[in-house]
């Protein structure tokens, strides 16, 4: 990113720059980027490294295809050279399809070969659109196999549960959140959940929509005093578009992992004003007032992204956190109630179930998991509504099936169990604890060979459990089928032996 912004400040300076200036503007353009806490999450969270790595090649593609443009002689080379990058960049985040927008912004300012002299359909214009072309068949494939990922795990909100008015303030309110949070960069959280209705009426949509009317004036008068401003803000706006909420999917109404490469063009802005006032010997006092202010406030970004690198120790830090600023964030306490679970501290796990469920009733999950926890702790009436309110919701929900069947076989209400473990069966037949616990269920009620059919399937599924070998080799047993049953036997205790070896393994 240093050299990217080095490349673009010398091109936006020519012969104005003073070489050691442009270095200068370029490595606090860097800093700013680099220690800004808005790219804690990319950085600290596991599952962000891809924009890190997306980055990586975004920022390469650029580099490459501003030097190919310098570079006459072997222009042919590097523009290929640039393109491969660019597919790595698509590869790694989706994101990134944007990146040929960005290089027609490029090609008005600061390279100057749109617009101005050159016009915008002059013959030398049409080349510079033709040579997008393979970036764009890229970008569109992407952007395709993206969309089907996002069909299949159904995370994408629909028109019905979404309007076109909700997502354009949606869209607002997240052009001025980036904005806003790069120049006041407190309260940063892991999570800005989704209101359950977004109120066009809400002050801060209100502020939003100013914030983007106002801002797109100021782009309108100063497109020919300062160009920078307007192409980093088209920049901006382009790089966004993909997470605005036009296809809004997830949780969340914005997310810090989103400024990584927006916010960039805002970062080589900040070192531009720097070279400002550096370039000029007479002015050597503001000089050197801007390069105290420019360590300032970089200190200050560091100091705050060491905080909010904390903030990432573990889960229970995370959406602490995150309830600590925003208590009615239901993704939050649901988070923390899975955590603590897993921690024995069951009573707090309910409290933080029942208060995401006062917040959102209508999630089966987290039904489904307080369930659960009612259970074990003795509680089979209360879990048994849990577990029906989660099918009530949503009839296809096959764990909350499975879990009916659990406890209504423990009550010994086997009838019941068995028709909720077929319905369950129904909805997720690649489950091998389903057949598990079917088969058990019909062994129970002297149903032998259906029963050994379903922990034959369990034991096809997930050949690596030895309670499903053993209660296999004891239906066929119980059936006469001495030889068959004796293998299922050795199978189970090899299996157990090999647990007793490896502790891990079986835990």
């Amino acid at each position: 990113f240093f050299f990217l912004a080095r490349h673009l400040l010398d091109l936006a300076t020519g012969s104005a720059g003073e070489p050691m200036a442009v270095w200068v503007g370029a490595a606090v353009s860097a800093l700013l980027f680099a220690l800004h806490p808005l790219r804690v999450e990319s950085v600290a969270w596991a599952t962000e490294r891809r924009a890190v790595l997306s980055a990586l090649f975004y920022t390469l593609t650029i580099l490459v295809y501003l030097y190919a443009w310098r570079a006459v002689k072997l222009r042919g080379r590097w523009y290929w050279v640039a393109l491969a990058l660019f597919l790595c960049a698509v590869l790694s985040k989706s994101i990134t399809v944007t990146l040929p927008v960005i290089l027609l912004i490029l090609d008005i300012y600061p390279l100057r070969r749109l617009g101005g002299n050159n016009g915008w359909w002059s013959e030398t214009a049409r080349m510079v659109y033709w040579e997008k072309l393979p970036f764009a068949v890229l970008s569109a494939v992407a952007s395709a196999v993206a969309f089907i990922a996002l069909a299949q795990v159904e995370n994408t909100a629909s028109l019905d549960s979404l309007g076109v008015l909700d997502r354009l303030a949606i869209s607002a309110y997240s052009l001025w959140f980036y904005f806003w949070k790069m120049l006041a960069p407190f309260k940063l959280l892991p999570l800005y959940e989704m209101p359950s209705v977004v109120k066009l009426s809400n002050l801060s949509f209100m502020l939003s929509y100013v914030f983007v009317i106002l801002a797109t004036a100021l782009g309108l008068v100063l497109r020919r005093r300062v160009p920078g401003v307007g192409a980093v803000a088209m920049a901006y706006l382009v790089t966004l578009l993909p997470v605005l909420g036009i296809f809004q999917n997830g949780p969340q109404i914005v997310a810090d992992r989103y400024s990584y490469l927006s916010c960039m063009g805002w970062a080589v802005l900040a070192g531009g004003v720097l070279l400002y006032f550096l370039n000029g010997a007479a002015q050597k006092r503001r000089a050197l007032t801007a390069s105290a202010t420019a360590m300032i406030i970089t200190s200050i970004l560091a100091t705050l992204t060491w905080q909010q690198a904390a903030i990432w120790l573990n889960t229970g830090t995370l959406w602490n956190h995150v309830l600590k600023f925003d208590p009615k964030s239901s993704f939050a306490h649901y988070n923390l109630a899975r955590f603590l679970a897993k921690q024995g501290e069951q009573a707090e796990a309910i409290a933080h179930y029942r208060e995401a469920l006062a917040i959102r009733p209508d999630d089966p999950d987290t039904h489904n998991n307080l369930g659960l926890l009612l259970a074990v702790r003795g509680d089979v009436e209360e879990s048994l509504e849990e577990f029906q309110r989660a099918v009530q919701i949503n009839p296809n929900y096959a764990k909350g099936f499975f879990n009916l069947g659990r406890v209504y076989s423990r009550q010994g209400e086997l009838e019941k169990a068995v028709e909720n473990y077929r319905q369950a069966l129904n909805l997720n037949p690649n489950e091998a604890e389903i057949y598990f616990g079917l088969g058990n269920v019909l062994a129970r009620l002297g149903q032998l060979e259906e029963a050994s059919a379903h922990f034959q399937k369990a034991v096809e599924i997930n050949p690596d459990v030895a309670d499903a070998h053993m209660a296999l080799a004891r239906a066929l047993a119980a059936q006469g089928k001495k030889e068959v049953a004796e293998r299922h036997y050795q199978e189970a205790l090899r299996l157990l032996q090999s647990q007793n070896k490896n502790p891990a393994k079986n835990k």
